[in-house]
């Protein structure tokens, strides 16, 4: 009986000697130091020598975790940090990671004692200034100077937080070959949200490259911060800006000569007539033009037109028949390869064919 009472004894002194040594749960003081558009600054102080934990979440309204899970970064956070704290003296803490401007985050923070003690966790709301313009991140068709735009594409720009379009006109293209702006009617910019989507007023010419530019202040953000203007163009021979290549198409004729309703002389030249200029280009191949005579009958002579028996004299081809002198009845038939020719800008010329009746 006196040995249990001694051990009871000893315990609560062993119990009390304990707990008189233990250090009790730290303080912890934590409030806003600095913010701006993507930095988020805090201090924390705590009452103990120790360590200290902040972490970054995104909006408000998030779960308080467990302290020992926030000071060991068992956390779920934008971006945790960890380090040595002295005793009543503030740490600065610099967040950074994800952090955007005019938004909304909560900044938690705990602090440890020697012992591993932790203290509550504190909570501190914070919103980001918004004192720059919105910045482009996106642009859809990409810029490219290889000829892909295709006509009716409308011009999506994304940035990297809301905009407004204003009620000016403050959007232009240009084409390099075309020369003058075309300015783009306010109807005709949309924005919505992080996007801003442009219908081009006009049909660019097929080959030809198409820029787009606007002033300082066509488009802002909530806070009035103006995204920066664009000039685009070619600088020094080089492609600047936003900038697509408008891209090729196969152009047909838009008349054909003379009538092939009616029956023509024998020796009669041809005439094909485009909307742009037609050129003979470099790749053309004996071949690619072909007549066909033929009596309906037995009959039938195929001949290469030879190059010097074609000629290209603005928007007109005309094509010279000096191989064969049909007879009275004879069906002349002209075939043209797609693209045996160039037109515009490089375009290629679509499949041509045609007949005519020998009178």
């Amino acid at each position: 009986m006196l040995l249990g009472l001694l051990v009871m004894a000893s315990c609560a002194d062993f119990e009390e000697f304990e707990s008189s040594n233990r250090m009790p749960a730290p303080g912890i003081t934590l409030v806003q130091e600095r913010i701006s558009d993507s930095t988020i600054v805090v201090e924390v102080t705590s009452t103990m020598e120790g360590y200290a934990a902040v972490a970054l979440y995104a909006d408000t309204g998030n779960i308080t975790p467990d302290p020992e899970q926030l000071l060991t970064g068992n956390v779920a956070s934008l971006e945790h940090t960890y380090t040595e704290i002295p005793s009543e003296e503030g740490r600065l803490f610099t967040l950074t990671a994800s952090v955007v401007q005019d938004a909304r985050y909560e900044v938690m923070a705990v602090v440890s004692n020697a012992d591993g003690i932790t203290s509550e966790v504190a909570m501190l709301e914070v919103v980001t200034t918004d004192q720059y313009g919105p910045n482009l991140t996106g642009i859809t068709p990409s810029t490219t100077p290889e000829p892909l735009y295709a006509d009716g594409t409308p011009i999506v720009l994304t940035f990297d937080e809301p905009v407004m379009a204003g009620t000016g006109s403050d959007f232009f293209f240009t084409t390099y070959f075309g020369g003058d702006n075309e300015v783009v009617p306010a109807e005709n910019v949309e924005a919505a949200g992080n996007e801003v989507t442009i219908t081009i007023p006009f049909t660019p010419a097929h080959g030809d490259y198409l820029f787009l530019s606007w002033e300082e202040g066509a488009l802002t953000d909530a806070s009035g911060n103006d995204v920066a203007a664009m000039n685009s163009g070619v600088v020094e021979g080089y492609l600047e800006g936003l900038y697509w290549g408008v891209a090729l198409v196969e152009m047909a004729p838009s008349g054909v000569a003379p009538d092939t309703a009616a029956a023509q002389p024998a020796g009669f030249d041809i005439e094909l007539t485009f909307d742009q200029a037609v050129a003979l280009p470099e790749s053309f191949e004996v071949g690619q033009v072909r007549l066909t005579y033929s009596d309906g009958d037995r009959l039938e002579s195929s001949w290469d037109v030879a190059v010097e028996d074609i000629t290209a004299s603005g928007n007109v081809l005309t094509i010279a028949q000096t191989d064969y002198t049909p007879a009275s009845g004879f069906t002349v038939t002209l075939t043209m390869d797609a693209g045996a020719l160039e037109v515009g800008l490089g375009n290629p010329s679509a499949e041509v064919s045609a007949a005519w009746t020998i009178e």
